[in-house]
């Protein structure tokens, strides 16, 4: 496929003309089928605009914050109704701005058309929150364990969902950036991912009384176990490097997936960095299982009245009578989709 085809499928800005005039903005709709109304375009300068219209009064609306090199600017366009928009003035953050706009159509898709002033609150709310992550992400250095939580999720992303699910499905099926009770969400299948360093106790740590509880949702835990590994093994993968590895993946897949994936990476915290670069980790194996009746857990239901906010370990050669092989916990997590 010649370049300039491929560059046009990946960049939605790649086939609007720049304005003649100042004060202008080209530009097209994001998604006919979203139900606000967000564009893409181009101001005079050349620069990428992305704006939302709809049904709000500006003064109703969170000042908007100050994003670095992306300029965020709410204004009236007639009688209760303003434009929320975005401009990036620097390619250097081309990825965080295609990552925003994605993020911020995802956090508005289950909305009702005529919902437009809901939406424009909405992503208001969302761009002080990426205000904050992109602070936090210049200042702070995860931690080892969160380090290697990512990386378990990651490599579960990259070797599990993305070999099951189309690209956009895998991609917004990762939930826990977000703070979701679960790693990932599929349907009606939730998946919770533990991972730990390969020589401590084989334990799971459980977060809250909600996160093994099954609700409405087939739930499945999967136990994964790393240890740390010389840069010489090529099978071992730095956070870096998974994380540049799924994006390669998505971005040759589909460009919407992969910006929706560089969201939920500023959401986890993550920006490439020397010090994600100093340890491998090598794969030393999982273990799947299905939480159900008779699991070893804590639930909401089975905590007295008044008790709640629970942290418990659950040990995993407790959980053997719940294993599943690995090709029948795929073909369970994901034969939707199959």
């Amino acid at each position: 496929m010649p370049t300039s085809s491929m560059a046009r499928m990946s960049d939605p800005w790649a086939d609007i003309s720049q304005p003649d005039h100042p004060g202008f903005s080209s530009g097209k709709r994001a998604n006919p089928d979203h139900p606000l109304d967000f564009f893409y375009g181009k101001d005079f300068h050349g620069n990428h605009v992305f704006w939302l219209e709809g049904g709000a009064a500006c003064d109703t609306i969170p000042r908007l914050p100050a994003l670095g090199d992306i300029d965020t600017v709410l204004a009236e366009i007639g009688s209760d109704r303003c434009r929320l928009s975005l401009t990036l003035r620097s390619d250097e953050q081309k990825d965080v701005f295609r990552a925003l706009c994605a993020n911020l159509m995802q956090a508005t898709g289950g909305l009702e058309r005529g919902e437009s002033g809901t939406g424009i609150l909405i992503a208001a709310n969302r761009l002080l929150r990426w205000h904050e992550l992109l602070r936090r992400r210049r200042d702070d250095v995860l931690s080892q364990q969160k380090i290697i939580g990512l990386v378990g999720e990651l490599l579960f992303l990259r070797d599990c969902v993305l070999g099951n699910l189309p690209p956009l499905a895998a991609a917004a099926a990762w939930r826990g950036p977000y703070g979701d009770e679960q790693d990932f969400v599929i349907g009606n299948k939730v998946i919770e991912i533990k991972t730990q360093i390969a020589s401590a106790d084989r334990r799971a740590s459980i977060s809250s009384e909600d996160q093994l509880d099954t609700g409405q949702h087939r739930l499945f835990l999967v136990h994964q176990t790393l240890g740390p590994s010389e840069h010489a093994d090529e099978s071992a993968r730095t956070l870096n490097r998974i994380a540049g590895e799924v994006l390669d993946i998505l971005d040759k897949q589909h460009a919407g997936a992969a910006d929706i994936f560089r969201a939920a990476l500023i959401e986890a915290g993550w920006r490439r960095r020397p010090e994600y670069d100093d340890t491998p980790w090598s794969y030393a194996g999982a273990k799947f299982f299905e939480v159900k009746d008779g699991f070893p857990r804590i639930t909401s239901l089975s905590l007295p009245t008044g008790v709640e906010h629970v942290r418990y370990d659950v040990r995993i050669d407790a959980c053997d009578d719940f294993i599943l092989e690995e090709v029948k916990a795929m073909e369970m997590m994901f034969n939707d989709y199959k």
